[in-house]
Protein backbone atom coordinates (compact mmCIF):
# COMPACT_ATOMS: atom_id res chain seq x y z
CA UNK A 1 0.00 0.00 0.00
CA UNK A 2 1.46 3.29 -1.13
CA UNK A 3 1.59 5.69 1.84
CA UNK A 4 0.75 8.67 -0.39
CA UNK A 5 -2.42 6.98 -1.58
CA UNK A 6 -3.32 5.93 1.96
CA UNK A 7 -2.91 9.49 3.27
CA UNK A 8 -4.89 11.05 0.43
CA UNK A 9 -7.77 8.56 0.59
CA UNK A 10 -7.94 8.83 4.38
CA UNK A 11 -7.97 12.62 4.07
CA UNK A 12 -10.86 12.35 1.60
CA UNK A 13 -12.74 9.98 3.93
CA UNK A 14 -12.33 12.34 6.89
CA UNK A 15 -13.52 15.22 4.68
CA UNK A 16 -16.44 13.13 3.41
CA UNK A 17 -17.71 12.43 6.91
CA UNK A 18 -17.13 16.02 8.07
CA UNK A 19 -18.69 17.63 5.00
CA UNK A 20 -22.02 18.21 6.72
CA UNK A 21 -20.35 20.50 9.26
CA UNK A 22 -18.10 22.06 6.62
CA UNK A 23 -21.06 22.83 4.31
CA UNK A 24 -23.06 24.20 7.24
CA UNK A 25 -20.15 26.48 8.23
CA UNK A 26 -19.62 27.75 4.68
CA UNK A 27 -23.32 28.46 4.22
CA UNK A 28 -23.40 30.34 7.53
CA UNK A 29 -20.43 32.49 6.43
CA UNK A 30 -22.14 33.24 3.10
CA UNK A 31 -25.36 34.17 4.90
CA UNK A 32 -23.52 36.54 7.26
CA UNK A 33 -21.69 38.19 4.37
CA UNK A 34 -24.96 38.65 2.46
CA UNK A 35 -26.50 40.29 5.56
CA UNK A 36 -23.51 42.62 5.80
CA UNK A 37 -23.80 43.51 2.10
CA UNK A 38 -27.48 44.32 2.61
CA UNK A 39 -26.53 46.57 5.55
CA UNK A 40 -23.83 48.29 3.48
CA UNK A 41 -26.33 48.90 0.66
CA UNK A 42 -28.77 50.38 3.18
CA UNK A 43 -26.04 52.63 4.56
CA UNK A 44 -25.20 53.85 1.05
CA UNK A 45 -28.86 54.32 0.11
CA UNK A 46 -29.68 56.23 3.30
CA UNK A 47 -26.40 58.18 3.32
CA UNK A 48 -25.65 56.67 6.72
CA UNK A 49 -21.98 57.60 6.92
CA UNK A 50 -19.93 59.39 9.51
CA UNK A 51 -17.92 62.38 8.40
CA UNK A 52 -15.14 63.54 10.65
CA UNK A 53 -15.33 67.17 11.62
CA UNK A 54 -13.00 69.52 9.79
CA UNK A 55 -10.20 70.89 11.89
CA UNK A 56 -10.93 74.55 12.69
CA UNK A 57 -7.63 75.52 14.25
CA UNK A 58 -6.84 79.21 13.90
CA UNK A 59 -3.71 79.98 11.98
CA UNK A 60 -1.98 83.33 12.12
CA UNK A 61 0.34 82.91 9.18
CA UNK A 62 -0.34 84.63 5.91
CA UNK A 63 -1.77 82.10 3.54
CA UNK A 64 -3.04 82.96 0.14
CA UNK A 65 -4.33 80.10 -1.89
CA UNK A 66 -6.22 79.90 -5.08
CA UNK A 67 -8.26 76.84 -5.67
CA UNK A 68 -10.35 75.69 -8.56
CA UNK A 69 -11.92 73.03 -6.36
CA UNK A 70 -15.55 73.94 -5.78
CA UNK A 71 -16.42 71.09 -3.45
CA UNK A 72 -16.62 71.53 0.26
CA UNK A 73 -14.79 69.50 2.86
CA UNK A 74 -18.06 67.76 3.82
CA UNK A 75 -18.77 66.77 0.21
CA UNK A 76 -15.27 65.33 -0.27
CA UNK A 77 -15.44 63.38 2.99
CA UNK A 78 -18.92 62.11 2.13
CA UNK A 79 -17.68 60.81 -1.24
CA UNK A 80 -14.70 59.12 0.47
CA UNK A 81 -16.99 57.42 3.01
CA UNK A 82 -19.30 56.11 0.28
CA UNK A 83 -16.32 54.86 -1.73
CA UNK A 84 -15.03 52.99 1.37
CA UNK A 85 -18.42 51.31 1.76
CA UNK A 86 -18.46 50.37 -1.93
CA UNK A 87 -14.95 48.85 -1.67
CA UNK A 88 -16.04 46.88 1.40
CA UNK A 89 -19.08 45.60 -0.52
CA UNK A 90 -16.91 44.49 -3.46
CA UNK A 91 -14.54 42.69 -1.06
CA UNK A 92 -17.46 40.87 0.58
CA UNK A 93 -18.92 39.89 -2.81
CA UNK A 94 -15.54 38.45 -3.82
CA UNK A 95 -15.38 36.51 -0.53
CA UNK A 96 -18.85 35.06 -1.21
CA UNK A 97 -17.61 33.93 -4.62
CA UNK A 98 -14.62 32.20 -3.01
CA UNK A 99 -16.83 30.49 -0.42
CA UNK A 100 -19.25 29.27 -3.10
CA UNK A 101 -16.32 27.79 -5.06
CA UNK A 102 -15.10 26.08 -1.87
CA UNK A 103 -18.61 24.72 -1.27
CA UNK A 104 -18.75 23.28 -4.80
CA UNK A 105 -15.34 21.66 -4.29
CA UNK A 106 -16.38 20.05 -1.00
CA UNK A 107 -19.58 18.71 -2.52
CA UNK A 108 -17.76 17.44 -5.63
CA UNK A 109 -15.17 15.55 -3.59
CA UNK A 110 -17.88 14.07 -1.38
CA UNK A 111 -19.94 12.98 -4.37
CA UNK A 112 -17.06 10.84 -5.67
CA UNK A 113 -17.24 8.77 -2.51
CA UNK A 114 -20.96 9.02 -1.84
CA UNK A 115 -22.12 7.68 -5.19
CA UNK A 116 -20.00 4.54 -4.72
CA UNK A 117 -20.60 3.77 -1.02
CA UNK A 118 -23.24 1.18 -1.92
CA UNK A 119 -20.44 -0.97 -3.37
CA UNK A 120 -18.98 -1.60 0.08
CA UNK A 121 -20.15 -4.49 2.24
CA UNK A 122 -21.95 -3.82 5.49
CA UNK A 123 -18.83 -4.77 7.46
CA UNK A 124 -16.67 -2.44 5.33
CA UNK A 125 -19.12 0.42 5.89
CA UNK A 126 -19.11 -0.22 9.61
CA UNK A 127 -15.31 -0.31 9.58
CA UNK A 128 -14.89 3.04 7.81
CA UNK A 129 -17.56 4.70 9.95
CA UNK A 130 -15.78 3.60 13.11
CA UNK A 131 -12.40 4.65 11.75
CA UNK A 132 -13.24 7.89 9.94
CA UNK A 133 -16.66 9.16 10.99
CA UNK A 134 -17.26 8.94 14.70
CA UNK A 135 -15.49 11.02 17.26
CA UNK A 136 -13.15 10.33 18.85
CA UNK A 137 -11.39 8.84 15.85
CA UNK A 138 -10.40 5.26 16.54
CA UNK A 139 -7.14 3.62 15.57
CA UNK A 140 -7.17 0.48 13.43
CA UNK A 141 -6.47 -1.56 16.59
CA UNK A 142 -9.46 -0.03 18.38
CA UNK A 143 -11.67 -0.66 15.35
CA UNK A 144 -10.50 -4.29 15.29
CA UNK A 145 -11.54 -4.63 18.95
CA UNK A 146 -14.95 -3.08 18.24
CA UNK A 147 -15.56 -5.46 15.32
CA UNK A 148 -14.08 -8.52 17.08
CA UNK A 149 -11.37 -9.15 14.51
CA UNK A 150 -7.66 -9.61 14.76
CA UNK A 151 -5.32 -6.68 14.40
CA UNK A 152 -3.80 -8.05 11.19
CA UNK A 153 -7.27 -8.70 9.71
CA UNK A 154 -8.20 -5.10 10.47
CA UNK A 155 -5.14 -3.74 8.65
CA UNK A 156 -5.82 -6.04 5.68
CA UNK A 157 -9.46 -4.88 5.59
CA UNK A 158 -8.41 -1.22 5.81
CA UNK A 159 -5.98 -1.63 2.93
CA UNK A 160 -8.65 -3.42 0.87
CA UNK A 161 -11.18 -0.65 1.52
CA UNK A 162 -8.64 2.11 0.78
CA UNK A 163 -7.69 0.43 -2.51
CA UNK A 164 -11.34 0.05 -3.48
CA UNK A 165 -12.12 3.70 -2.68
CA UNK A 166 -8.96 4.79 -4.51
CA UNK A 167 -10.26 3.08 -7.64
CA UNK A 168 -13.44 5.25 -7.48
CA UNK A 169 -11.90 8.64 -6.97
CA UNK A 170 -9.63 10.84 -9.04
CA UNK A 171 -6.51 11.85 -7.13
CA UNK A 172 -4.22 14.14 -9.10
CA UNK A 173 -0.56 13.17 -8.98
CA UNK A 174 -1.09 9.92 -7.07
Amino acid sequence: MNKEILKEVEKRLYSYFEREYTVKGIKLKISKLEEQITQIEEDIKNNNVIIEEESRAVTYGEKVQTSLNYTSYAEREFVKAIERLEREKVFKLARIGELKAELRKVEEEASEIECNMHRLSKLDLEFIELKYKFKPKLSVEEVSNELNMSRSSAYIRRDKIINEIYSWICIPGA
